[in-house]
């Protein structure tokens, strides 16, 4: 935990600055599974749903940390032999707080 004032703690990020974010489309019936998955393996990855997709997907961001690169991208290929997961390159998304 960090205190950046007295009696305010919040939680140190699990992911540093130079983590990699990589952007994946996938059903939104299957975020529940995927994100469990990835919460298994704690302070590789963080998740996030940067903005709500129309239809039955869903967009996420992962945010992986420098040293998991190679084996993310291994679970990740691994999840997509039972999820079609689509990897999206050059997404332009403005995330809301």
């Amino acid at each position: 935990m960090i205190k950046d004032k007295p009696g305010n703690c919040r939680l140190k990020p699990t992911v540093s600055k130079d983590s990699q974010a990589v952007y994946i489309k996938l059903p939104r019936r299957e975020v529940a599974f995927f994100c469990g998955f990835f919460e298994a393996y704690e302070g590789m990855t963080a998740i996030r749903t940067p903005v709500q997709l129309p239809g039955e997907d869903s967009l996420l961001k992962i945010m992986i940390a420098p040293d998991f690169k190679r084996e993310v991208n291994g679970l990740l290929k691994f999840l997509g032999k039972t999820i079609p997961i689509k990897k999206v390159k050059n997404a332009t998304v403005v995330e809301t707080q």
